[in-house]
C-alpha cells in the first residue's frame, strides 16, 4: 500500500512540472485531480489574445483589419497602416517602412522606401556650411581669422561677420582652396574682413560671381586663381582696397566692376589674366601695374586710365597679346613703360603716350632697326606727349604711320628717326625742339604737312633738319 501510494505521489509531481512547462510553452494550463488523477488542459483566456492554428504566433491587433501576414508583431496607429514584412513600426499612417525600418519624419509626405533611414526637414539647405563649422584662429589682435572648412564639402559659403563676438578679419592662405563645389560666396552684412590670403579660393572652379567687402585692404597672391567659372568681380562701393596680388585672379574671365576703388595702389604681376570683358577702366589711386597683368585679354577693345591718374609705370607685358585694343592714352604720370608692354596689340590704331621709352621695347624688341616687325602696322597715329628725346632709328620703317604729333618737352629728334616711313603724312614739332638730326625723315615721301612750333627754320622743299620739309607742301608756324 506504501508503495501505490509513493507512486501516485511521484505521478502528481510530474503532472504539476508538466503543467507548468506546457504553461510557459503553449499558452494552456494543466490541472490534475488530486483524487482521481485526471488531467485538464484548458486554453489560457486573455481576451486581448487569440491563437493563429495556421501560423503558431499570437497576433495583437489593434483593428480587426489589420494582418501581420508572416507572424509578426503590428501595432499600428492607423487602422490603414500596413506593414508587410511585420515587425516594423510606423508612426505616420503615409509612410511606410516596407522593408522593416522605422521611418520618422518631420514631413507627413516624407517616405523612406528601404526603412531604416531618417528624414530630415526637406527645406533645409544641407549644402549651406554653418558659422560652427568653420575653422577659426584668434589673431594677436584678438580678432578671427578663417583657417578652413575642414573635411566639409559644400557649395553655398557665408563669411561670417563676427565669431564668439570678435570680429573675423581674414581668410588664411589656401583656406578654401580646391573647394571645385562650391558655387557661392557671400559675406555677411557689416563684414570687417580687411585680407584675403594666398590661394585662398584658388581652384574653387564653381564660383561665378564675387563682391569684395568695402572693407577688404588686400588680397593675397592667387586669391582666386583658375576659378575659371568666374564671370564678375565686384568691389563694392567705398573700397578701401590698396593692393591686389600676383595672379590674384588670372585664369578668370570675368567682368570687373571697380565701383569707388579710390585707394587701390597697386595691380601685382598677372592679376586679371584671362579677362573677359571688353572695356577696363583702371582707378585713378593705382599707381603701377604689374607684368603681364592683362596679358591674352582678347576682348578687351579699350583701356581706360580715370582722370586724375596717379600711375608711374607699366610692367614687362602687361597689355601684351591684347588683340582688340584699338586705342590706348597713357598718362603723363607714367615715368616707366616695361619691355613688350603693347607687343602683339595687333588691332591698335591710336597711341597717346609720353615718351619715357624707346618705341621698340614696348613693342617688345631690344634693337632699333627691327622696329618695323614688331609695331603693328595698323597703329596709324601716335601722340607723344612730352618726354625724352626721340632716339635714333627709333620710329624707323613704320609704314603704317600717317600722323605724328611730338609734344612739348621733347627737345630733340636724332638722325633717322622716321627714315623709311612712306605713309607718313603730318608731323608736328613743339615749341622745345632744339634739333633735329640727319636723316631723320629721309625717305618719308608723303610727308606733305609740318606743323612747326618752334624757333627751327624749318620750309618747304628744303632738305635741312632732317628732310623734314623737302617733300612738304604746308609749313605751318605759329605765325601761320
Amino acid at each position: 500500500m506504501k508503495r501505490v501510494c509513493k507512486i501516485a505521489l511521484l505521478v502528481i509531481v510530474i503532472c504539476a512540472l508538466l503543467s507548468l512547462v506546457l504553461t510557459a510553452c503553449t499558452g494552456v494550463t494543466v490541472k490534475t485531480d488530486e483524487e482521481t488523477g485526471e488531467v485538464t488542459i484548458t486554453p489560457i483566456t486573455d481576451p486581448t489574445k487569440t491563437v493563429d492554428t495556421e501560423q503558431g504566433s499570437d497576433v495583437t491587433p489593434t483593428d480587426p483589419e489589420t494582418n501581420g501576414e508572416n507572424g509578426g508583431t503590428v501595432t499600428p496607429t492607423d487602422p490603414n497602416s500596413g506593414n508587410e514584412q511585420g515587425g516594423g513600426s510606423v508612426t505616420d499612417p503615409e509612410t511606410n517602412g516596407e522593408n522593416g525600418g522605422t521611418v520618422t519624419p518631420t514631413d507627413p509626405n516624407s517616405g523612406n522606401e528601404q526603412g531604416g533611414g531618417s528624414v530630415t526637414d526637406p527645406d533645409e539647405d544641407e549644402n549651406a556650411l554653418e558659422y560652427k563649422k568653420l575653422s577659426y584662429a584668434m589673431r594677436p589682435d584678438g580678432s578671427y581669422e578663417i583657417t578652413g572648412i575642414g573635411d566639409y564639402s559644400l557649395l553655398n559659403l557665408i563669411i561670417p561677420a563676427s565669431y564668439e563676438n570678435k570680429s573675423v578679419t581674414s581668410i588664411k592662405n589656401n583656406a578654401f582652396s580646391g573647394c571645385s563645389d562650391l558655387t557661392s560666396i557671400t559675406f555677411a552684412e557689416g563684414s570687417e574682413l580687411s585680407s584675403i590670403g594666398q590661394y585662398a579660393f584658388s581652384g574653387c572652379s564653381g564660383i561665378t560671381v564675387i563682391r569684395i567687402p568695402s572693407s577688404v585692404t588686400d588680397i593675397g597672391s592667387a586669391a582666386f586663381e583658375n576659378c575659371t567659372d568666374l564671370i564678375s568681380i565686384v568691389f563694392e562701393e567705398s573700397s578701401q582696397l590698396t593692393n591686389i596680388g600676383d595672379f590674384a585672379f588670372s585664369g578668370c574671365s570675368a567682368n570687373i566692376v571697380w565701383g569707388d576703388a579710390s585707394s587701390i595702389s597697386s595691380i601685382g604681376s598677372y592679376a586679371f589674366g584671362g579677362y573677359a570683358g571688353s572695356k577696363i577702366v583702371i582707378p585713378k589711386s593705382v599707381t603701377s601695374i604689374g607684368e603681364y597683368v592683362f596679358s591674352g585679354c582678347r576682348a578687351l577693345t579699350s583701356v581706360i586710365f580715370a582722370e586724375g591718374n596717379q600711375l608711374s609705370s607699366i610692367g614687362n607685358y602687361a597689355f601684351s597679346d591684347c588683340t582688340g585694343v584699338t586705342s590706348i592714352t597713357i598718362p603723363n604720370s607714367v615715368t616707366s613703360i616695361g619691355f613688350a608692354a603693347f607687343s602683339g596689340c595687333s588691332s591698335l590704331k591710336l597711341m597717346t603716350m609720353p615718351h619715357v621709352s624707346e618705341l621698340c621695347r614696348i613693342f617688345g624688341t631690344s634693337s632699333r632697326y627691327d622696329v618695323s616687325k614688331y609695331v603693328p602696322s595698323s597703329l596709324k597715329t601716335v601722340v607723344i606727349t612730352g618726354g625724352m628725346p626721340i632716339s635714333q632709328g627709333e620710329f624707323s620703317g613704320c609704314v603704317g604711320l600717317t600722323s605724328v604729333t611730338i609734344g612739348n618737352g621733347v627737345t630733340s629728334i636724332d638722325g633717322a628717326a622716321f627714315d623709311g616711313c612712306v605713309d607718313l603724312i603730318s608731323i608736328t614739332i613743339p615749341s622745345s625742339m632744339t634739333s633735329i638730326g640727319q636723316y631723320a625723315f629721309y625717305g618719308c615721301h608723303k610727308l606733305v604737312e609740318v606743323y612747326n612750333q618752334s624757333s627751327l627754320n624749318i620750309t618747304a622743299g628744303n632738305a635741312g633738319y632732317g628732310h623734314i620739309g623737302y617733300n612738304a607742301k604746308n609749313v605751318y608756324t605759329e605765325e601761320g
